[in-house]
């Protein structure tokens, strides 16, 4: 490499050390990129199958962390910040935030649903065995009382 730059007329050459640890950096950058990919194909596969499931809260805390280690990435390069990557992780953020709301909203829907599904059930329950007289009177007024109907 550093024959190479010779011939090519570079002004400055770097020292075989430091072409080492740019290599080493750049062998580490792939690896974790190859892992990221290979996470990426596996948590998309899964939120597929159930998008709304574990594993999409998982991606939003991922998400989460991502942008915060980006942040403080920025801090620590000394200041040189772009207003791009404020741009950048200003958007990540309010990506995260978005992803957030929109499971405490769907959290908030599947209990609903729960809710109203038990309320048939215990108003069903209540009308077989007002039907049957299986069930004691004081229970029975307990249970309209609960769920409002008398």
């Amino acid at each position: 490499m550093r024959e190479h730059l010779a011939k090519l007329g570079a002004k400055q050459i770097p020292s075989r050390s430091a072409l080492g640890r740019y290599q080493a950096s750049v062998n580490t950058s792939m690896e974790q990129y190859r892992h990221a990919q290979e996470l990426a194909g596996v948590w998309t596969k899964k939120l597929s199958e159930d998008p709304e499931g574990d594993v999409g809260g998982m991606a939003t805390q991922l998400l989460e962390g991502v942008a915060w280690l980006g942040i403080s990435r920025l801090a620590e390069d000394g200041g040189d910040v772009k207003p791009n990557d404020i741009s950048t992780m200003a958007r990540a953020i309010r990506d995260v935030e978005s992803a957030k709301r929109s499971a405490t909203d769907r959290e908030i829907r599947i209990r609903e649903k729960i809710r109203i599904e038990n309320q048939q059930k215990l108003k069903d329950l209540a009308e077989n065995s007002e039907a049957s007289s299986g069930i004691d009177p004081n229970t029975l007024a307990e249970v309209r009382r609960i769920l409002g109907t008398g």
